[in-house]
């Protein structure tokens, strides 16, 4: 068993974001809405965990420790965009669409072994399609792909 000792830096602040956004939703028809959107966001201060080497001290007890350790580590932003199409082919039938798009910069220290919880945690490309049929009243079939 491993045993997570987190410490906290003393002087970690908490991060920042200001977020910029614009958007358009239209109705095209009278059975196709649609959305666009632009966004821009600008992290300060991103938050950044540490793991210290593990402690066997306490292996005789059945334990390992494992340090870990917050801090701040850089500056990050997000720029992407996103498309929405939502067909009412009939009452029953329902065809959606998406698509987004999103690239993410980090800049600023990396403190040694520093993993920064920001990184990688948005997918570049998504894409879904969705399919919903009302077969009766009280049954509905759905298709999701992503």
């Amino acid at each position: 068993m491993i045993l997570v000792n987190a410490v906290g830096f003393k002087h970690q602040d908490s991060e920042k974001l200001l977020a910029y956004e614009v958007g358009w939703r239209a109705q095209l028809t009278s059975s196709l809405p649609s959305d666009v959107a632009f966004y821009y966001y600008d992290y300060d201060d991103v938050a950044a965990t540490s793991l210290g080497a593990l402690d066997f001290s306490t292996l005789y007890s059945g334990y390992l420790i494992q340090p870990v350790t917050f801090s701040n580590a850089g500056q990050a932003s997000i720029v992407g965009g996103e498309a929405f199409l939502d067909w009412r082919v009939s009452d029953d039938w329902r065809l959606r669409a998406s698509y987004s798009l999103a690239q993410q910069h980090f800049t600023g220290s990396q403190p040694g072994q520093a993993t920064i919880m920001f990184a990688g945690s948005v997918p570049t490309h998504q894409v879904m399609l969705n399919a919903t049929y009302q077969l009766r009243p009280d049954t509905m079939l759905e298709l999701n792909w992503r």
